[in-house]
């Protein structure tokens, strides 16, 4: 009984200075993309962390726009300044794609039937990917909003790549280890056989026997 309650606390101990598998997330469908409906993905990376994200994205009628955009005050930027004005448009006005808030360039392309890219943040913060039609100013506007409309097969994934551990937490992974380490080594490390004494009133009935 204690040689198993040794080895449950050693296991529990190592336990707890493994790293965990990294977590993550992945979404894969199809999405109806037009001039008034986008499709977007966040993603929140906290402190210490690292976040590898994928991103394949397939549009299958006309171009869209694949934007990643970093902070929730950013996003909302580009939700009012992509509002449509329907009115608008159909005077004519049919407005450019809008970078006045803050893209992350290495994952963001504009006007592409085909996306497929990758890489990893570490800044903290809060990160939407958005699949959006592409538009310009060159278009015609009866067909922009009746017709300009794609079906996007999207497959985007993003998990933990590393994450570094808190420094108070180290002292205490070393002590847990080398407890884990000792109740381990002292349970099943091979030991002699040390022959057991006889009694004394065993030793004292074979001294009689050899005076006899």
């Amino acid at each position: 009984m204690a040689h198993s309650r040794a080895l449950l606390i050693a296991v529990l101990l190592l336990i707890l200075i493994v790293p965990a598998d990294a977590q993550g997330q992945r979404e894969k469908d199809q999405a109806l993309v037009n001039i008034e409906n986008f499709k977007f993905f966040r993603i929140d990376i906290g402190d210490g962390e690292k976040v590898h994200i994928d991103a394949r994205i397939e549009a299958l009628s006309y171009p869209v726009s694949v934007i990643l955009i970093k902070g929730q005050d950013e996003f909302d930027r580009f939700v009012a300044t992509d509002s449509v004005d329907v009115e608008q448009i159909k005077g004519g006005n049919i407005s450019d794609f809008n970078d006045t808030f803050i893209v992350i360039r290495d994952l963001s392309e504009p006007n592409t039937l085909m996306f497929e890219r990758s890489m990893v943040i570490g800044e903290p913060d809060s990160y939407f990917l958005v699949i959006m039609l592409y538009r310009d100013s060159t278009m015609d506007p009866e067909e922009v909003l009746t017709t300009r409309a794609t079906l996007v097969n999207y497959d985007v994934e993003w998990y933990e790549a590393e994450k570094s551990v808190p420094y108070y937490l180290i002292p205490i992974a070393i002590v847990a280890l080398a407890i884990g380490a000792a109740l381990l080594a002292y349970y099943f490390w091979p030991r002699r056989n040390v022959p057991e004494h006889p009694p004394e009133t065993s030793r004292r009935n074979q001294v009689r026997r050899s005076r006899t």
